[in-house]
């Protein structure tokens, strides 16, 4: 990775073995989209290890480039259920999922200096979410529309600003015609300073 997302310096980010095995989970048949040597290798990866972040990407660029934007979009839906195994809350506005996106990251992610997810914008029907995670939009996309599905929100989700695009970071438009109690307000939370910190 030659060029970073703003504030992005990497050093020692590791990605949590759970994050591996959840994507490689949302593919059928995996080893026909992967080759022998990657499948082999990614199997032996253990679900609370923590592995080199180029491992992760390495196996998303594979996915990208075999199986599209899709194969992302369905990656992220299955990172994000997989990741509310287990959680005592279950988020109950969109408020709670987006709020609650950058520290779902420091959690399967660790290091110096390695990005994350902060809320630009949050009003009713529509809010900005503005990522400096080394990761694909289109991953970060299907997480969000899986979280907002999850308690009744369908959402159209757009991109103001794209790293791949030359910008510095990258910027989600997420609007929906509900604007009621599942759409929450605006609150000041640990990730959205987390997240300003790290700019």
């Amino acid at each position: 990775m030659n060029r970073k997302p703003k504030g992005y310096f990497g050093l020692g980010h590791q990605v949590v073995g759970a994050q591996i095995q959840s994507v490689l989970e949302s593919i059928p048949q995996s080893e026909q989209v992967f080759d022998a040597e990657l499948t082999a290798g990614l199997r032996g990866v253990i679900s609370d290890g923590w592995y080199p972040v180029h491992w992760f990407l390495l196996l998303l660029e594979v996915i990208e480039h075999r199986l599209g934007p899709l194969g992302l979009i369905e990656a992220g839906r299955h990172l994000y259920r997989s990741g509310q195994r287990g959680q005592a809350v279950a988020p109950s506005s969109a408020a709670d999922v987006l709020y609650a996106y950058d520290g779902g990251y420091l959690k399967t992610n660790r290091g110096q200096l390695i990005g994350g997810f902060r809320v630009t914008h949050f009003g009713p029907g529509l809010a900005c979410l503005e990522m400096t995670a080394p990761l694909p939009c289109k991953l970060a996309e299907g997480a969000l529309l899986e979280g907002l599905s999850t308690i009744g929100i369908r959402a159209l989700i757009g991109q103001q600003r794209c790293f791949r695009r030359s910008d510095d970071s990258c910027s989600f438009s997420i609007s929906s015609s509900i604007d009621d109690h599942r759409w929450g307000e605006q609150k000041p939370s640990f990730a959205l300073l987390g997240g300003a910190l790290r700019s």
